[in-house]
């Protein structure tokens, strides 16, 4: 197989400015669809990152690099560039099966990596991205057009656009992205789903008891029946979604499933958040959500604290502003090659970074997320418009990020300044208080 010049993979194939709508600052794209979530967290996910560039255009020209992986081939990661219609005519097995291996990317090439009427299943693997891929109307192998069962842990799904269709009866498909049994550490983000009786399954069965953690973020899930997701057991953070036009459920939190459900846009939906079909009940944590046109369960009480152990403000949209968002960004085809392939960048990189505060104008507490270079001391002031200094404080800096939240309750309303100094590094942040 012949690889793609390195160089080539350097080159920037997004660039942008979006504004974040909660804090007004200015963001890359590419930094909004970095990874965040549940993939983050113990020694995060990075795929094939560093790794070889290899393309195919058909399932046997991956079945045939995947088996050189398994066989010890990559040590240092691999990335599959998908060119090309993968279907059942020119591949060997029912499925394309990445299994017994780790640090692996399969990425679609722009617009043309699509996978016709055959899935992935991804088992017995870590440390696995998916990414700008169309994979529809999957009748052969498991049935999902990617599947996810455990032992497996490390899993980025992003970008990809997964659909069958209702006009077979229910049992004709299997889910869109299903993940089962023991798998860990899951971040599904920007995907398109719809046009499924059976979307999302988390855990195969009442009996299927696994810690999962997963989280779902700024897909658009539309014309679905059910399962958005059904959750059994472990811990989910299911946060600014788009659904419109399901059918019968839509979050199902079942078999005690502890969930963080937060500025999720629901919009001509039935029973958008709820408890069906199991013996037992799950938990939601529930912040922010918006309902437009719904009908049936449609809770705003929380019944669980739960919150999810990892930062993710910095992509995090006020609810109004998901519809759009998502609709415009979500699926395949919207990220480049040379974007998903390149190194990711952290959404808190490794040196100095200051957001900018939010709420802003706030009153009377406004925070900033700030991350600090290794053991270099930060110094905060704020100070009046006059120059009059509020507040000053030394921090000894370690690498990892902080929040500095600001109280002006006693203080009258004005501009303020919020300055950082670390190293050779300094900034400020401009803070409105408005009472």
């Amino acid at each position: 197989m012949k690889s793609l010049p390195r160089k080539l993979l350097l080159l920037f194939g997004l660039i942008g400015m979006l504004t974040h709508p909660l804090t007004g600052q200015e963001i890359h794209i590419e930094e909004k669809f970095a990874l965040v979530g549940f993939a983050t967290l113990d020694g995060g996910t990075t795929g094939g990152q560093g790794g070889e560039i290899v393309t195919a255009s058909t399932g046997y020209e991956i079945e045939e690099v995947i088996g050189e992986k398994q066989d010890g081939e990559y040590p240092d990661g691999l990335n599959i560039i998908v060119n090309g219609t993968i279907s059942q005519d020119n591949t060997e097995e029912s499925k394309i099966s990445v299994k017994d291996l780790s640090d692996l990317s399969i990425i679609g090439q722009d617009s043309s990596g699509i996978f016709d009427g055959i899935g992935i299943k991804i088992w017995k693997a870590s440390n696995i991205i998916i990414r700008n891929l169309t994979i529809h109307h999957v009748s052969e192998g498991e049935g999902d057009c990617v599947s996810i069962e455990g032992p497996a842990d490390h899993i980025w799904v992003d970008h990809c656009t997964l659909y069958n269709d209702l006009d077979h009866d229910k049992d004709y498909y299997d889910g869109l992205l299903d993940a089962k049994r023991d798998c860990d550490y899951i971040t599904i983000s920007w995907n398109y789903l719809h046009h499924s009786y059976k979307t999302s399954l988390v855990g195969s069965s009442d009996d299927d008891v696994y810690n999962r953690r997963l989280n779902y973020h700024h897909n658009w899930i539309d014309t679905c029946n059910s399962r958005l997701p059904a959750y059994r057991f472990g811990h989910g953070h299911i946060f600014n979604n788009y659904y419109s036009r399901n059918i019968e459920t839509g979050i199902n939190a079942r078999q005690g499933a502890d969930l963080v459900i937060e500025k999720n846009y629901f919009e001509n939906m039935l029973n958008p958040i709820g408890y069906w079909y199991s013996d037992s009940t799950g938990y939601w944590n529930l912040s922010d959500n918006l309902f437009v046109n719904c009908e049936g369960s449609q809770p705003t009480t929380s019944t669980t604290d739960y919150v999810p152990p990892y930062e993710y403000r910095a992509v995090l949209d006020s609810v109004e502003n998901v519809k759009s968002t998502v609709m415009k960004y979500a699926g395949a085809g919207v990220i480049s090659t040379t974007t998903a392939t390149r190194e990711e960048k952290p959404i808190f990189p490794t040196d100095f970074y200051i957001s900018a505060a939010y709420p802003n104008p706030f009153n009377p507490v406004t925070t900033i997320d700030y991350h600090l270079p290794g053991d270099s001391p930060v110094q905060i002031s704020v100070t009046s418009i006059r120059g009059e200094v509020i507040h000053a404080a030394q921090i000894n800096g370690t690498n990892e990020t902080r929040h500095f939240t600001f109280d002006g309750a006693q203080l009258s309303s004005g501009i303020y300044f919020v300055r950082f100094e670390a190293a050779n590094y300094q900034t400020t942040r401009k803070i409105i208080l408005v009472k």
